[in-house]
């Protein structure tokens, strides 16, 4: 197998786009159909333990998965197939991991943006896939800490904008809450009367930009995390919510 040459002299360190290339080439060398079983050849048996060895180079140097998740979704399909249950349990720890901190990064993005009910579903999915995973189980506990404290205080918070109808805080406080308990359209009116009332605040702006973002309009959002940086350029809630707006434009 010319495949095999190649492999065996591939130095991970080098190139993570050139480990994920030669990987997947190997693994093409592999054919199978999922539910019909697979008798791996003598090459193709010590391919698979290239492979393997490859990958571990790779995640030691860089200090992650590699950049192609489906690698590891194609070793423990050909695993399951060929009753190779060492990379079914291996790289189907590693895909879980991979789904479950996609799942918490999501999830920080919903929390960030006052979706916080929204992102207990993702925090939840994170820590299901991978229990020990603290970031996300910390992250979950948290959002359900914030979520009790708002329908809590909802009632009260929104006697207050009645109260003081012409305070920004005060749609802000009620619009946070509506937000947390997953009530994005009325969080939304009650941010809009604040940036209204306050146009000029930085934190009104950032709060209707999370909204709207959480809402999928995520480019109104964007505008307005560039109209609360443009008013204080060092803002850091301005900041973030300009590289996650931008990062979810670029990937959409």
């Amino acid at each position: 197998m010319v495949i095999m040459q190649e492999l065996a002299d591939l130095d991970p360190s080098m190139s993570m786009s050139r480990t994920v290339e030669v990987l997947t080439k190997a693994l093409d060398a592999i054919p199978y159909e999922n539910g019909k079983s697979l008798q791996l050849s003598g090459d193709q048996g010590q391919l698979l333990d290239l492979v393997t060895d490859k990958i571990a180079e790779a995640e030691g140097y860089f200090d992650r998965p590699v950049d192609e998740p489906e690698i590891y979704r194609r070793l423990v399909a050909i695993g399951g197939v060929s009753g190779r249950d060492d990379l079914v349990d291996r790289f189907g720890k590693r895909t879980a991991q991979i789904e479950a901190a996609e799942m918490e990064f999501q999830a920080r993005l919903h929390a960030f943006f006052g979706a916080t009910s929204q992102a207990i579903v993702l925090f939840q999915h994170a820590v299901d896939l991978t229990p020990e995973f603290t970031e996300a189980v910390d992250g979950l506990g948290r959002a359900e800490r914030r979520v009790e404290k708002s329908r809590k205080k909802c009632d009260s918070l929104k006697a207050n904008t009645q109260a003081k109808s012409s305070s920004a805080k005060a749609w802000m406080d009620y619009g946070a809450a509506m937000a947390d308990l997953d009530h994005l359209e009325p969080a939304l009116q009650s941010y809009s009367k604040a940036v209204e009332l306050a146009p000029t605040d930085p934190a009104a702006l950032c709060k209707k930009g999370g909204i709207l973002a959480s809402m999928g309009r995520v480019g109104e959002g964007k505008e307005c995390f560039e109209a609360a940086q443009a008013i204080e350029p060092n803002s850091l809630n301005a900041k973030r919510g300009l590289n996650y707006t931008s990062y979810i434009l670029e990937r959409s």
